[in-house]
């Protein structure tokens, strides 16, 4: 803020690691923070149920566009500022943009022309090193996250590089082949490092606990139990001392990492009549699915996110929902990763990271949102990203010897699980007391002639995880 010419500057980083929020009351007081709730309880605006129910549907609660939870709290764009001019009678807004992500890849796509496969992949494993070893950093306890993927499993080697008695920390218990803990066992012992198991048997009282301290953080909607997984995690990172945490988010939109990738880098290869790329996409998507049967009810649970039915999408909620187009441009492999960069992915996954971490006091540092590192896996030819049925093919290359060869070359993806059964162990119960005692506030959202009883049951709600997500969605209408 400059107090002699009246200049207020707000910006924010490249990717919108960090939340920032503004709004201007009727009086022209203008306010700004990290907490859109705290906005919201001065200027009372009421709920923004468009970014609710969207958020619901799609599980794409934060975009570059969306604002906040709330009516009349703006969210500041990734790589934006704002430039308020304030003047004795009025406040003087200008918006602009400060870093283009496509501008940026381009520039790297032009540089990638010049190289050699084998020169871009030993650039590649320079920009991760480096991205890894500049966020270690510190003059506080720091330690890493490891989910039993390829990406946390190569962060927290390279950091065991350069770390002396590095510690680990992983949701998952080794003796449970129903999580990636055995995984997880053996990459521990391959790094000769420490790792803290966190598989908990929740009761009752220690759920609502996690439920109460999860919306607390959160201070917006979220879907799935994972989100209170991961405050878990961090709970004890703050338990045991450590201020810092490195994670591998960003891995798979900078990456190819989703499945979508696959059939989306066939389409491109088909729309350039580059048909022997085709065939080989083809034959990686086989592959693929075939690696993928076990799996294959939650991929097929997943697909109305993408072709589902238009209309009546919720069972408890009266509410509709605007329709986005989460597959984008289906022919061109790069310019959708940088939708789920700039739209569908990146904000939700980093709004529900960074207030899971802030609220138990611990950092969160993700060395694959180092822009160079995005921008140059971005401009990445596809055949370096999707290969022999591999996605994210150039990690998984400059992997080698780094991490256990069970996990570089894994082709199922399993993601942050919660196998326990939180429902019946009393997470459904808490749910439905608390939305049976806030009814009088909570029955303007609800569909008319419902049995909650039954809707509501532990049967239901593990089943149906859209209804799951309708239950902590009226949670936190009420918290």
């Amino acid at each position: 803020y400059n107090s002699e010419s009246g200049d207020l500057w707000l910006v924010r980083d490249r990717f919108g690691v960090k939340p920032l929020f503004w709004s201007i009351d009727k009086k022209q007081n203008l306010i700004f923070s990290s907490s859109a709730k705290s906005i919201s309880e001065i200027n009372k605006g009421g709920l923004d149920i468009s970014y609710c129910s969207r958020g619901l549907r799609y599980k794409v609660f934060e975009t570059s566009k969306s604002h906040s939870p709330y009516n009349g709290v703006n969210s500041i764009e990734a790589g934006s500022l704002i430039r308020f001019k304030i003047e004795s009678d009025q406040i003087i807004i200008n918006e602009s943009k400060w870093y283009d992500l496509s501008v940026s890849v381009k520039k790297q796509e032009d540089i990638l022309f010049s190289l050699s496969d084998q020169q871009a992949i030993e650039q590649f494993y320079d920009l991760i090193y480096d991205a890894i070893k500049i966020r270690l950093r510190s003059d506080v306890p720091f330690a890493t996250s490891l989910s039993g993927g390829i990406d946390s499993s190569l962060i927290t080697s390279i950091a065991s590089t350069e770390a002396t008695d590095l510690h680990s920390f992983h949701y998952g218990s080794p003796d449970k082949k129903s999580s990636e803990g055995p995984l997880v066992d053996g990459l521990v012992e391959f790094l000769g490092i420490k790792n803290e198991y966190i598989f908990p048997e929740m009761k009752k009282i220690h759920l609502e606990n996690l439920l109460n301290k999860t919306l607390f953080s959160q201070e917006a909607p979220f879907s799935g139990v994972t989100t209170l997984a991961q405050n878990l995690v961090y709970q004890k990172v703050s338990e045991m001392g450590f201020k810092v945490l490195l994670g591998g988010q960003g891995g798979d939109e900078v990456l190819a990492g989703y499945r979508k990738f696959f059939f989306i880098a066939l389409n491109e290869s088909l729309a350039k009549r580059d048909y022997i790329s085709g065939i080989k996409n083809l034959i990686s998507i086989f592959i693929m699915l075939f690696s993928e049967i076990p799996n294959a009810k939650t991929y097929i649970s997943n697909l109305d996110r993408y072709i589902g039915k238009k209309k009546n999408i919720f069972k408890l909620l009266d509410w509709d929902s605007e329709e986005i187009n989460l597959l984008g441009n289906s022919k061109d492999l790069r310019h959708r990763q940088i939708e789920d960069i700039n739209l569908w992915s990146i904000p939700t996954l980093l709004r529900t990271e960074d207030r899971n971490s802030m609220g138990n006091s611990v950092e969160s540092r993700l060395p694959l949102m180092d822009y160079r590192l995005v921008e140059f896996g971005l401009a990445l030819p596809s055949y370096l990203k999707i290969k022999n049925g591999h996605n994210k093919w150039i990690l998984r290359k400059v992997s080698k010897n780094l991490i256990t060869e069970k996990i570089r070359l894994a082709r199922y993806k399993r993601g942050f699980d919660v196998s326990q059964d939180w429902i019946n162990n009393g997470l459904g119960e808490v749910l439905r007391t608390r939305i049976y005692e806030r009814m009088d506030l909570l029955k303007p959202h609800l569909k008319k002639n419902l049995d909650l009883d039954v809707l509501m049951s532990n049967k239901n709600l593990s089943k149906d995880e859209r209804l799951l997500d309708e239950c902590l969605m009226l949670a936190w209408l009420s918290y």
